[in-house]
């Protein structure tokens, strides 16, 4: 195996197997991913979301307040049964990572 110190940080490159740093690299989280996948159905609340995609409902906004942060959704709010509604959506570039993930 090759070695390679950086600053404080030690890391290693298995280069008998290339293809494996491929396969463990990872863009984006798989969490994330899920939310992509799900929300190229259209739009949905947090909560269907975090159902669908076997999610906790709490942690579910963390990421998709980072994904609105990146701008890869989007987020729309509308009143229901007296409620305020946030329904999340894909954005463009949301939908363009998942055509480059091959998730088409």
């Amino acid at each position: 195996m090759l070695d390679f110190l950086t600053g404080s940080n030690f890391f290693y490159i298995p280069y008998e197997k290339p293809d494996r740093i491929f396969s463990e690299m990872s863009l984006i989280g798989e969490t994330k991913l899920n939310i992509l996948r799900e929300l190229k159905n259209g739009p949905a609340h947090g909560y269907a979301i975090a159902e669908e995609i076997g999610a906790s409902s709490g942690g579910i906004y963390t990421h998709l307040n980072e994904l609105e942060e990146e701008g890869m959704i989007a987020v729309t709010e509308e009143r229901e049964s007296g409620r305020q509604q946030k329904y999340y959506e894909l954005t463009e570039n949301g939908e363009l990572l998942l055509e480059a993930l091959g998730e088409d």
